[in-house]
Order: structure tokens, then C-alpha cells, then sequence
């Protein structure tokens, strides 16, 4: 190698990090992601508006109408009883 080209790879790998393009960009979109998520850890909480406290009850609503749903469904199963005889199939 001559000491021009050495030159150039020195001043190549001082403007470049190491690693792929892959992990490089991966670093990048890191990055940006804990900027956004500490930007949004520095906002003060808003002062709860009306419209807020009925979304809430609303969902606290649909999740009671949820559970009692998922329990009617789960009562519903029917268990076999022992002795009783099998029903046949379509052409028995």
C-alpha cells in the first residue's frame, strides 16, 4: 500500500464508525426512539378533562361486559354425561 492510499484509508476510518450499514442504522433508529421516549418522560402529566374521565368509564364498562361475557361463555360448556349413549353420526 502506498502512503497515499494509507492516507486515504486513515482518513476514511476516522470519518466512518465500524460495523455494517445494518447495525449502524439499527443505532440510529435507536437512538431517535430514546430521544421520542425521553421527550415523552419530560411532559408534564395533562390535567384530566371530562371527555378523559368518560373514555375511561366507558372502558372500564366494556371490560365488566367483557369478563361477564368470557364467564357466561366458560359456564357454558357442556360436560359429557357418562352413561348416556353416544349420538351416531349422520347415517347410523
Amino acid at each position: 500500500m502506498t502512503a497515499d492510499e494509507l492516507a486515504r484509508l486513515e482518513a476514511w476510518r476516522r470519518t466512518h464508525k465500524p460495523g455494517g450499514a445494518r447495525e449502524r442504522a439499527h443505532g440510529r433508529v435507536a437512538l431517535e426512539a430514546r430521544r421520542w421516549l425521553d421527550s415523552i418522560m419530560a411532559e408534564t402529566p395533562t390535567v384530566p378533562t371530562p371527555e378523559m374521565a368518560e373514555l375511561d368509564a366507558l372502558r372500564a364498562q366494556l371490560r365488566a361486559h367483557l369478563a361477564r361475557l368470557d364467564a357466561e361463555d366458560a359456564a357454558a360448556v357442556v360436560e359429557p354425561v357418562p352413561d348416556a349413549p353416544l349420538v351416531g353420526g349422520l347415517f347410523d
